[in-house]
């Protein structure tokens, strides 16, 4: 009769040399790793909110998804977001990539939004500092932590949650971000 997982795991590294119980750790190690680095898998069986599949139990996933891909809701006020921005910004465009959109105006992109699979939520980073952003008590404003590269310039995000969010989304975006985004370099 077989004892418990770790008898059988203890005489297992007992029956291996030392050399091979090594090169069995450096294994299993790259092939947690690349399990990690699969970011985007998606598992029907996940619970709500979960980043680990309950049922699998192997892998990691991201409750953000494309604008096709999110919930109903979620792409719903990504495109309210976009019509009342295009009705204060003329030539606004919405770039769609693989877990988020880009909007951009007469520049360079001054926000991205990222949709929720489940929810009905958009997280929008946007250009600017989060001081300048605080202006807007009605929108819950996450600074960012310091960071470098392209993202330093997005100081922060918050949530739009319903439709009544929107209208003080698209006034912080047009008078915080949309302006940093068209000033030269």
């Amino acid at each position: 009769m077989v004892g418990s997982r770790m008898e059988v795991l203890t005489q297992i590294i007992m029956a291996l040399s030392f050399k091979q119980w090594c090169s069995t750790q450096r294994l299993w190690k790259k092939r947690r790793k690349r399990r990690r680095q699969k970011l985007q898998v998606y598992c029907r069986n996940r619970e709500q909110n979960s980043l680990v599949c309950h049922q699998c139990e192997c892998c990691f996933i991201s409750p953000m998804a494309s604008h096709e891909k999110s919930c109903s809701e979620s792409g719903k006020l990504c495109e309210q977001l976009c019509d009342f921005l295009k009705q204060r910004i003329g030539g606004l465009t919405c770039e769609r990539g693989q877990n988020w959109c880009a909007y951009r105006g007469h520049g360079k992109v001054f926000a991205y939004f990222w949709h929720s699979r489940q929810d009905a939520w958009v997280n929008v980073w946007f250009r600017g500092s989060a001081g300048d952003a605080m202006n807007f008590p009605k929108l819950e404003i996450r600074p960012r932590n310091p960071t470098s590269g392209t993202w330093k310039k997005f100081g922060g995000c918050f949530k739009v949650n319903n439709e009544h969010e929107i209208a003080n989304a698209v006034e912080l975006l047009f008078s915080v971000s949309y302006p940093l985004s068209i000033l030269p370099r």
